[in-house]
């Protein structure tokens, strides 16, 4: 697993790529690997930020076109830190090994005591 991270002036970085190797006990071997790299900015200063993710996955490679993506934008908005905040998001998830694309908007506060 690699997974390198920065930040700088209200940018944030962050990617991972996964590498596995499975042996199961009844049929061939595989790799299955993946992966993730994400992108934030904040606006305004520990306020409001957007975001963005992409990601890949690929469970087998015995098996062709069955790869997973995810493409997602993020907006977040701070109250009070973490403490209490506001998100939303819209993501795909594209799975070419069943032919579909799911699309999701979600908003959603958090407030911790």
């Amino acid at each position: 697993m690699w997974t390198p991270s920065s930040s700088y002036r209200g940018l944030f970085l962050f990617a991972e790529y996964f590498a596995r190797h499975r042996t199961p006990e009844t049929s061939a071997a595989f790799d299955s690997n993946g992966f993730h790299a994400q992108a934030g900015y904040f606006l305004i200063r520990d306020r409001l930020e957007i975001a963005a993710r992409w990601a890949g996955y690929d469970p087998s490679d015995l098996i062709a076109d069955n790869d997973r993506t995810e493409v997602r934008g993020v907006v977040n908005y701070y109250l009070n830190k973490h403490s209490l905040k506001f998100q939303g998001d819209f993501r795909q998830i594209d799975d070419d090994g069943r032919g579909t694309k799911n699309r999701r908007l979600r908003l959603q506060a958090q407030v911790v005591f």
